[in-house]
């Protein structure tokens, strides 16, 4: 915008609008949300952490660790779409650790019959969704991972990483509401 009245408005390469969104909304969810100890050096709660996640790819990277680190339970909004094999052994080694591992399918067909087979054999709970087209991971009610899901396009996705309890329990509380709706096996 130039001027206050007339005023020109000039539209700005869509990078720049979606960063400066971005930012804007950072800043609103830190103001609403963060109420907690401030790091003295960036004026943060100091148990705060958010990573944006760029692809699927560095979704999985960032999880395996969450995955590992889990220590009461795991809840998913999941695609329905393939997991890489590193990701199923950290969620079968932590089955077997006793954490209770709880998935919402947003699609089953005879594509992922044996996958969603397997997942139930190794104690996993699951139950299926309607479509969200998004993807929702939440480890000890603490971290949480929201993604975006476009079912044409299972290998695209872009989203964010949140480790604060808070949002972890508000998030958690989301998850049971889909979870009471969602189809038994």
């Amino acid at each position: 915008q130039t001027g206050k009245h007339p005023a020109l408005f000039q539209a700005i390469p869509i990078n720049d609008s979606v960063e400066t969104f971005a930012m804007m909304q950072r800043d609103l969810f830190l103001n609403t949300f963060l109420k907690g100890p401030m790091n003295k050096k960036n004026s943060l709660p100091t148990e705060l952490n958010i990573t944006f996640i760029e692809s699927r790819e560095m979704m999985f990277e960032k999880a395996l660790a969450d995955i590992q680190n889990a220590k009461d339970e795991m809840d998913n909004l999941a695609s329905g779409d393939e997991l890489p094999p590193e990701i199923m052994l950290a969620q079968k080694e932590a089955l077997e650790r006793g954490v209770r591992i709880c998935t919402l399918f947003q699609k089953r067909n005879k594509e992922n019959e044996s996958f969603i087979k397997a997942r139930v054999n190794m104690g996993e709970q699951i139950r299926l969704s309607q479509p969200l087209n998004a993807r929702i991971v939440i480890f000890d009610k603490r971290v949480v991972y929201i993604m975006s899901h476009d079912p044409s396009d299972y290998i695209r996705s872009m989203g964010i990483r949140f480790e604060y309890a808070p949002l972890g329990q508000l998030m958690f509380q989301q998850f049971l509401q889909y979870w009471e709706k969602g189809t038994e096996l």
